[in-house]
């Protein structure tokens, strides 16, 4: 990966985050030039960014307003949920056998310790721990396809879990912090269909918690 690639990915993850944490109810404008010289690059670029966060469902373009973050649609997160557990599935199967990076054990047991100490159980605290996971099973997934969607899913299902954080704090926290130990214990055993099969694990426990709510 590029430099200017490296610094595209972390503008649309600042890009992503702030859709996260946008208000569920008002529309969140995203303006290319506004963006173009907070970012000190050209437009192109961030034009290229918005069309791949169209794509993953992140935002959308209204005739006469411009590009918004999309609305979420309660009667949807269910099948954004199903999406990732089976995404995640998918990259387990296609890693049996394969061993998991020391680099990714090691920060997801020190992320875990991380979320288990952390005293501010806050939407952006959960955002900040919640990137890495997402980096590390990406890069996992060992393919180029997989990997693209796992991320474009894991952030869709981010928008949702903010929500909660903002509704139930301690309760979403301390499910964040269960998650986080069995993935922690996942990665332990170096085996990498494992870890992702623990993630596809979490991803369906959300969904039936949610479920039963």
């Amino acid at each position: 990966m590029t430099g200017n690639e490296s610094g595209y990915h972390e503008i649309a993850d600042t890009i992503r985050e702030r859709i996260c944490l946008a208000p569920i109810d008002d529309p969140f404008v995203l303006r290319e030039p506004v963006l173009a010289e907070e970012f000190g690059i050209s437009r192109t670029p961030i034009r290229q960014i918005l069309q791949r966060l169209a794509f993953d469902k992140m935002v959308e373009t209204r005739p006469g307003i411009g590009t918004i973050a999309k609305r979420l649609d309660p009667k949807r997160r269910a099948h954004a949920f199903a999406v990732y557990n089976q995404l995640a599935s998918a990259a387990a199967a296609c890693s049996e056998g394969d061993p998991l990076p020391d680099w990714i054990k090691v920060e997801l047991i020190g992320l875990a310790n991380l979320v288990i100490e952390q005293s501010e159980h806050t939407p952006e605290s959960y955002i900040r721990y919640s990137k890495q996971i997402v980096s590390a099973m990406a890069l996992s997934a060992d393919d180029d396809i997989l990997s693209s969607a796992l991320t474009a899913a894991h952030w869709r299902v981010l928008r949702w879990r903010v929500q909660d954080m903002r509704a139930t704090p301690e309760f979403s926290w301390q499910g964040f912090k269960d998650n986080m130990e069995r993935i922690a214990k996942a990665v332990s055993t170096s085996d990498r269909a494992v870890f992702l099969r623990t993630v596809a694990g979490v991803v369906e426990r959300q969904m039936l918690s949610t479920a039963a709510e």
